[in-house]
């Protein structure tokens, strides 16, 4: 299984995280979401890790906003399937 972090930037600017994920060493790929942007927050620049709970664990920066306090941090999320779905 392999994970690649991207995101992507929506029709009013937002920016959105997702994983790209394989099980066949990049014969398919599937794109889930991970953080979901809107007019309050964007996501970029996504790292991704396993921890020793054979959790996958992603932080992520927030970008621009119309609310600048809510730029610049980052935002964590959980994946306990591997990287199927993120909490």
């Amino acid at each position: 299984m392999r994970l690649v972090g991207i995101y992507n930037t929506g029709p009013a600017g937002q920016r959105s995280a997702h994983v790209l994920r394989t099980e066949d060493d990049g014969d398919t790929w599937t794109c889930l979401p991970m953080a979901m942007g809107n007019d309050q927050r964007s996501f970029n620049e996504t790292a991704l890790a396993a921890n020793a709970e054979r959790q996958v664990i992603a932080l992520m920066r927030t970008a621009e906003s119309a609310n600048k306090k809510r730029a610049g941090y980052l935002h964590q999320v959980i994946s306990t399937d591997r990287g199927k779905t993120w909490s």
